[in-house]
């Protein structure tokens, strides 16, 4: 019973891990979904739709994880510079 708790709280973290990710992926599988199910749209285009739509938000995600960590470095280089200005200089 531990290890299906372990088990669900480890896909809990996954899903919620990236907000961005998880609702964009919910949005394009509903969007295409309702699409095809309603025949607004041929079964072919509303797989198009799940496709592509997946990569955008896959690409979208990936970018802002990375200018979030970019920003995060850039920080942390900043504050390793202002603290070895503080520093004495012996001249």
């Amino acid at each position: 019973m531990n290890v299906l708790r372990e088990v669900a709280g480890s896909l809990l973290k996954m899903f919620v891990g990236d907000a961005v990710l998880t609702v964009g992926i919910l949005t394009v599988v509903s969007l295409a979904g309702s699409l095809t199910k309603s025949g607004a749209v041929p079964s072919l285009f509303g797989g198009a739709v799940l496709f592509l739509g997946s990569i955008v938000v896959l690409v979208a995600s990936v970018v802002l994880s990375s200018r979030r960590l970019r920003g995060e470095t850039a920080m942390v280089a900043d504050a390793g510079r202002s603290s070895g200005a503080r520093q004495h200089d012996p001249r």
